[in-house]
């Protein structure tokens, strides 16, 4: 399969591969983006570069992918926080997208989904799902497990019209985007009237109670626990006040904490952006203050020296903490190989383990049919030596009997009544051999056998 579509052909696209490769990889941001490059498959080793670089954000949009095969492993991306993966072609997602533990935002707009693997409920850090634009019938009831999910995008899928009772065991659910018309499950007017009304209704069919938003699954359950234990009016409103307090430092953290990583990235972006631009603003400072001061005194010159001291000095600050910051940076980046070179060690080790025992069942089964074999070649000899025994005795009792018969033939009339005594005696003999020779003969089929 070809990596690269054609999208426009003034656009050198394996050149834009590159340079993003290279930023990737010299960026100190944690994002990875590989966005509009037009890839019809996810280059190789892209997850592995993932985990070794410590990005939490993947950017693959506005590409022509149909899955997320061929960049490695996805047990590598279980650090990745956010998957953007909208304006492509894929019509399904892989069930072992469950390896991605750590996501929190995973956008698929704009592609040609007909369903969701009922995996994504084991995503239970996933906030914020964007499934709009496709082409979804129906949603899998597995989406009521993820309890923190907040923002649920379902518009744009035209075959959508029923809504699964347990999404409404999604407690965290505050953003609940569909179209608000075409619906039978809720009804249009329900729809219409918004999120609430629309887990309220769910909740109703599921024949359970309505949980606010705002409350996550351990405050429900304390709310409950607590419910059973107390049944004072005080009791009651102590919960409440607690439940709320409880409610609005949740709140207050979590904002606090997307600020938080809000500021961080913006810092990131800026210090990069700006890194560049220090140098030149203090150096247009200090040349706009040196013309300044050589038109009043003679002593520009001793302050213009001083000046660049203070640049160099800069300069060489400005250089040391370059340094200092890529000295760490290789050793994350040796830590994660080092990481990774044990891991195939140990796959290594495991895989010649395998091999090993598989050998030595191997040569004992050998060594247990060439065995079997020798124990069969003895019982066959020995069969075959009582054979030819028995046969021996046949032929010996045969020879007798037609001895007796010549005897008694002899002797004629004068011996009458011993030849009829005789020839009751050759027809027993007669009577043994024709049973030995029955005998003998179930001996050959037996042996033929």
């Amino acid at each position: 399969m070809p990596l690269f579509g054609k999208k426009n052909k003034c656009v050198d696209y394996k050149a834009r591969l590159e340079h993003k490769l290279y930023l990737a990889r010299e960026d100190p941001e944690p994002v990875f983006d590989l966005s509009d490059c037009a890839l019809k498959s996810v280059p190789a080793g892209i997850y592995s570069l993932c985990k070794v670089f410590r990005k939490d954000a993947l950017y693959l949009q506005e590409n022509q992918l149909r899955s997320l095969a061929g960049g490695g492993s996805l047990q590598d991306l279980s650090l990745l926080q956010v998957l953007d993966i909208h304006s492509n072609n894929f019509i399904f997602l892989p069930e072992d997208i469950t390896l991605l533990r750590s996501l929190r935002i995973l956008n698929v707009s704009s592609n040609n989904l007909k369903s969701l693997p009922e995996a994504l409920g084991s995503l239970q850090k996933l906030r914020v799902l964007n499934v709009s634009f496709n082409n979804l019938r129906a949603i899998p009831s597995s989406m009521g497990k993820l309890c923190y999910l907040h923002t649920l995008d379902l518009r744009g899928n035209k075959s959508l019209n029923t809504l699964p009772n347990n999404l409404c065991q999604a407690t965290g659910l505050r953003d609940l985007m569909v179209d608000p018309t075409g619906f039978v499950h809720p009804p249009t007017s329900v729809v219409q009237m918004g999120t609430v009304e629309i887990i309220k209704f769910l909740c109703s069919e599921l024949g359970v109670g309505y949980v606010s938003p705002c409350e996550s699954p351990e405050e429900v359950a304390f709310a409950s626990n607590s419910s059973c234990r107390a049944n004072s009016p005080d009791a009651d409103d102590k919960e409440k006040v607690f439940q709320e307090q409880r409610q609005l430092e949740r709140i207050a953290l979590e904002k606090e904490l997307e600020e938080h990583h809000r500021r961080e990235l913006e810092l990131q972006h800026g210090v990069r952006a700006n890194k560049n631009r220090v140098v030149e603003l203090t150096a247009d400072a200090v040349i706009s203050q040196l013309l300044a001061l050589s038109e009043i005194s003679r002593e520009s010159s001793q302050l213009q020296h001083l000046l660049e001291q203070e640049l160099k000095e800069e300069e060489r600050l400005l250089n040391m903490r370059q340094e200092e910051y890529q000295s760490l940076r290789r050793k994350e980046v040796l830590n994660g190989m080092e990481a990774l070179l044990e891991e195939e060690c140990r796959r290594e080790a495991k895989l010649r383990e395998y091999e090993e025992g598989r050998a030595e069942a191997t040569r004992t089964l050998l060594s247990q049919e060439v065995e079997t074999d020798k124990q069969l070649a003895t019982l066959l000899l020995s069969q075959g030596q009582a054979q030819s025994e028995l046969v021996g005795r046949l032929q010996k009792d045969e020879e007798l009997q037609r001895a007796a018969v010549a005897a008694l033939l002899e002797r004629g009339d004068a011996r009458s009544w011993a030849l009829v005594h005789q020839v009751a005696v050759v027809e027993s003999q007669l009577a043994s051999l024709t049973a030995l020779e029955m005998e003998r003969k179930k001996l050959e089929m037996n042996e033929q056998i």
